[in-house]
């Protein structure tokens, strides 16, 4: 490979494979300003730089990067409260694509349990699942969020059966609903959000460190 006087390379640096001429790093086009062309640290001749993309920074910032940040957060826990457990395995299934997921999961299986969740973190995120025999006690809950726990958020997943009462429960405070676990994306991004809105850095290490131990079990009756 021989190359023009001005830009012949030093015998020690590798000499990138040659593509297509105007994209070759040691090709310069004539036609170009000098501005648009910066130093390559493999090659002694010019070569166009790409622009700082912050979008594409920020989505190289990976889920279990964000997690690892929030463990140093003091973020609401995410409240399941389901007699089966299945809408948490679903939920656990996806990943959003931006945002910090909650930390802390807690499942419970009653609504008295979710009461007491909600009195420990009165900024919870909490998934409620709606049933035929619960329907009253839903309600009730849904109406005193605003008056005990107004900084929490609650959402109502359901079999599709129950379509019917989606505008009753978004009447009496619910912020979404779902009856589909392949419609709880957006439930799951809002969660993401809900948690970047109320996480505060723990006061110490210690403090932090100390909440991170299992001492409690994440799973209530």
């Amino acid at each position: 490979m021989i190359l023009p006087p001005k830009i012949r390379q030093h015998p020690r640096t590798p000499i990138l494979p040659r593509t297509k001429p105007h994209l070759h790093p040691i090709c310069v086009d004539p036609r170009a300003s000098a501005a648009s062309y910066a130093p390559h640290p493999l090659n002694s001749a010019p070569c166009r730089t790409a622009p700082f993309d912050p979008v594409a920074a920020a989505e190289r910032d990976s889920y279990d990067d964000r997690m690892e940040r929030l463990v140093w957060l003091h973020a609401p826990p995410l409240v399941f409260c389901e007699k089966t457990g299945q809408w948490a395995t679903w939920w656990r299934g996806i990943r959003p694509s931006t945002g910090t997921p909650p930390a802390t999961v807690i499942e419970t299986r009653s609504l008295a349990a979710c009461r007491e969740e909600l009195n420990g973190q009165p900024a919870a995120f909490v998934v409620l699942e709606l049933t035929a025999a619960n329907l009253s006690a839903v309600l009730d809950l849904l109406a005193d969020q605003e008056r005990l726990w107004p900084r929490a958020a609650i959402v109502v997943v359901a079999d599709r059966s129950l379509g019917d009462w989606e505008p009753i429960v978004r009447e009496a405070g619910a912020l979404a609903w779902s009856t589909s676990p392949r419609r709880l994306r957006p439930l799951v991004e809002m969660a993401c959000r809900h948690t970047a809105l109320h996480a505060r850095p723990y006061e110490t290490i210690h403090a932090a460190i100390d909440a991170s131990l299992p001492w409690r079990s994440n799973s209530t009756d």
